[in-house]
């Protein structure tokens, strides 16, 4: 399965994909559907 993050830093923001394992043995795996990033957040 692939995943999207975002790497943060001092001048900029960069959206990255990557794969993630299926769960294993007593784990779950929870999509997220929306999430919101205050840029003040990124300066701190």
């Amino acid at each position: 399965m692939r995943a999207r993050g975002i790497l943060v830093s001092k001048k900029r923001a960069e959206i990255v994909e990557f794969e993630v394992d299926d769960p294993g043995r007593d784990e779950v795996l929870i999509e997220t559907k929306a999430c919101g990033i205050c840029m003040e957040e990124v300066y701190i």
